[in-house]
């Protein structure tokens, strides 16, 4: 089953006897990406190619690191 969500997204799902894969390409909403979890709990969902973990919580990304007294 395939579905496009129009302006260059999409979204596919492969069942197979090994599980459930959902593929997203594109800039899909969060709100979406929450309804496929909640469909198909058990699946494998990937983002653009990379898996997306179950950890919740915050993500932290280091923008700029100050580099004094490091030496």
């Amino acid at each position: 089953m395939k579905g496009d969500l129009s302006g260059g997204r999409g979204i596919s799902i492969k069942q197979t006897p090994e599980g459930t894969t959902v593929d997203v390409s594109g800039d899909v909403p969060d709100e979406e990406i929450e309804r496929i979890k909640e469909r198909y709990p058990d699946a494998e969902i990937r983002i653009d190619g990379k898996s997306v973990d179950e950890e919740e919580g915050p993500v932290i990304e280091v923008l700029d690191e100050d580099k004094e007294g490091t030496e």
